[in-house]
C-alpha cells in the first residue's frame, strides 16, 4: 500500500480501542478514533481516525501488533520492541483534575506535562533472524514470533505482572 509515495509495510488494529498502527520504514504512526461532529457523512461511520502518536523503531519494521487493550504495541524486524504510552507521572490515578470553560485551557488533559501521544520503548530484544510474523494471544499475556524459513515459533511471556516501565526490560522471556 502506498500513501504520499511512502510504502506502508504493515498495519494492525486494536479490536478493543479501535487504534490503528501503520508502519513504514522505521516509523509506526498511531491513529485513534475520534467522533465526527457532523451527521452528514455518506459512509455512516461516526468516527474519523486521527494521528495521535509516532513510534521510531531502531530498525525497519516488518510486522506490528497491538495487545487487546491497545496499551502495548510491538514492532518487529531485526529487533523486537515493545512500546507503551509514556506516563509523566508515577501514579496516573493521582493526576490532578483539570477543568476548563468554553474549551479554552492552558494545560492539556494529562496535567500539563506535554507527553500526550508520546510512546516509550519499555523492552527490546535483538533476534538471530529478522522477525516476519508476530501475534499477541487473545488475553495479551503471550506473544508469538517467527522468522522467515524458521521451523520454530517463539513464545514470549512476561514472568512478572509489570505492564510498563523500566522494570519490564529484564522480565520478558521466551520459550
Amino acid at each position: 500500500v502506498c500513501h504520499d509515495n511512502v510504502q506502508i509495510s504493515c498495519i494492525d488494529c486494536s479490536t478493543d480501542t479501535g487504534k490503528i498502527a501503520a508502519a513504514y520504514g522505521k516509523l509506526a504512526c498511531i491513529f485513534e478514533p475520534s467522533p465526527i461532529a457532523s451527521n452528514h457523512t455518506n459512509h455512516r461511520l461516526d468516527y474519523a481516525w486521527v494521528q495521535t502518536g509516532v513510534v521510531e523503531a531502531s530498525c525497519c519494521i516488518n510486522n506490528i501488533a497491538w495487545n487487546l487493550e491497545g496499551s502495548r504495541l510491538i514492532t518487529a524486524g531485526d529487533v523486537l520492541q515493545m512500546w507503551s504510552p509514556k506516563s509523566g507521572h508515577p501514579h496516573e490515578d493521582e493526576l490532578p483534575v483539570v477543568f476548563d470553560l468554553g474549551g479554552l485551557s492552558t494545560e492539556d488533559s494529562a496535567g500539563g506535562d506535554g507527553d500526550l501521544g508520546v510512546w516509550e520503548c519499555v523492552w527490546e530484544m535483538t533476534t538471530a533472524q529478522p522477525t516476519q510474523l508476530l501475534s499477541f494471544s487473545p488475553d495479551g499475556c503471550l506473544f508469538a514470533t517467527c522468522s522467515a524459513n524458521d521451523r520454530l515459533i517463539k513464545l514470549w511471556y512476561d514472568n512478572t505482572h509489570v505492564v510498563s516501565g523500566p522494570s519490564v526490560t529484564a522480565t520478558i522471556n521466551n520459550t
